[in-house]
């Protein structure tokens, strides 16, 4: 009973399927004098120079960069062919060749950043400093901190002429701050300091001295004894100037 159910119910499928496709009920185009569409050739070039009628696909060029990253992959990759010959994707060998070139690029700027810190010159200027404290070069130490009558002395005792006339010039250079003939600051030069003496007698005296200071230090000029007691001269005098205008005021 159940086969011939099953038989009639395709039998029924069937002609469902013959009715659709009968040709009766299919309707054809009868419509009459259809003519082609034509296109007047100004149109058609509007159409071509319209962007929105470009189908062509861009032209992508490849920078120098890309290609220069495609080359050492295909490097790196042969090289590790060559090293395990073929190996699968998700392997231990894949990630390693995938990751490594990272790796080694961090170690590479951690060590550049580790020599950087530890060579730098500057790092010193980063570092907390003790509140108040300066760092002075050697002729800002001597005139700042030194007793400087008693270097001229030592440099004396030693017949080193040509550095004490180095510490007389100094010293007058400090008896000169003090009395507040000059703005003393290691980085101006001894024509500024002239410039800043406004006493003509003053003046002239340090021109004197500092002609002298130039020419025997700065020239690397031997001093014997008697050349430094006739440069002497010329700084005991501005020294006395100095101390007695310390004595006035």
């Amino acid at each position: 009973m159940k086969q011939v159910v099953i038989i009639f119910l395709f039998l029924l499928k069937l002609s469902a399927i013959s009715a659709q496709v009968n040709p009766d009920s299919l309707q054809y185009d009868r419509q009459q004098h259809l003519q082609p569409v034509s296109f007047d050739a100004e149109d058609l070039i509007a159409y071509k120079i319209d962007k929105a009628f470009n189908y062509q696909e861009a032209d992508t060029a490849i920078s120098w960069w890309e290609s220069f990253k495609n080359w050492l992959g295909q490097i790196w990759m042969s090289f590790w062919q060559w090293l395990f010959g073929d190996f699968q994707a998700g392997s231990f060998v894949a990630f390693l060749v995938t990751y490594l070139p990272y790796l080694i690029l961090l170690t590479i700027v951690s060590f550049a950043i580790y020599l950087f810190v530890k060579a730098n010159p500057g790092k010193e200027f980063l570092e907390s400093r003790e509140k108040g404290k300066t760092f002075l070069s050697e002729e800002e130490k001597i005139i700042e901190k030194d007793d400087i009558n008693s270097l001229i002395n030592k440099a004396l005792a030693k017949k080193n002429y040509r550095l004490a006339v180095r510490y007389y010039y100094l010293l007058i250079l400090k008896k000169l701050k003090e009395n507040k003939y000059i703005d003393y600051q290691y980085q101006k030069t001894n024509t500024d300091y002239l410039a800043e003496i406004q006493s003509k007698n003053l003046q002239q005296q340090f021109y004197s001295i500092t002609h002298l200071y130039e020419y025997i230090w700065y020239g690397d000029f031997t001093v014997n004894h008697n050349q430094y007691k006739m440069a002497e001269v010329d700084f005991k005098k501005i020294e006395a100037t100095l101390n007695k205008t310390s004595r006035n005021g």
